[in-house]
């Protein structure tokens, strides 16, 4: 799969996280900048490369949770 040119953007700007497996950050910004076909896209790109669902899935409900708790404070 070749990633969309805003996608390819959003792994060059997080070039570090993704080496730090730190996907949160890298799926934030997929939504900010390309909504959910965005994070759809990097969901498959990931899936391609062979990266565990579980960190994916991890980062998910690390911002839900983190977006939960900013709204309750």
């Amino acid at each position: 799969m070749i990633p969309s040119a805003k996608l390819k953007e959003i792994l060059k700007i997080h070039k570090q996280d993704l080496g730090d497996y730190n996907l949160a950050p890298v799926i934030a910004d997929a939504y900010l900048q390309g909504g959910k076909e965005c994070v759809v896209e990097l969901k498959e790109l990931f899936d391609g490369a062979g990266i565990d669902k579980k960190l994916f899935n991890d980062a998910i409900e690390k911002i839900i949770t983190d977006l939960l708790r900013a709204s309750l404070s």
